[in-house]
C-alpha cells in the first residue's frame, strides 16, 4: 500500500495573477465569440497551457532542457 504525493512549491502573487488572467482571457474570448469549439478559443486555451508549463521554470541561472514527447505533471 502506498500513496502518491506531489510536492509542488506555492505560487508567488505575479504567477497567481497570470493565472487568473490566463483564465478570465479564455472565459472571455469564449462568452464574446458565443462557443467554446470555436478555433480562437481553442488557440487560446493551448496558449494558456504552454504559459501555465513556462511559468514552472524556475532555474536562477535560466537554464532548461524540455522533452517535447513527455508530459510534465
Amino acid at each position: 500500500k502506498y500513496d502518491v504525493v506531489y510536492i509542488e512549491q506555492e505560487l508567488t502573487a505575479r504567477e497567481k495573477l497570470i493565472r487568473r488572467l490566463n483564465q478570465f482571457m479564455v472565459e472571455a474570448v469564449s462568452a464574446a465569440l458565443g462557443r467554446a469549439d470555436h478555433p480562437v478559443v481553442q488557440l487560446y486555451d493551448n496558449f494558456s497551457r504552454e504559459l501555465e508549463q513556462m511559468m514552472t521554470l524556475n532555474d536562477p541561472r535560466g537554464i532548461y532542457s524540455y522533452c517535447m514527447v513527455c508530459e510534465i505533471q
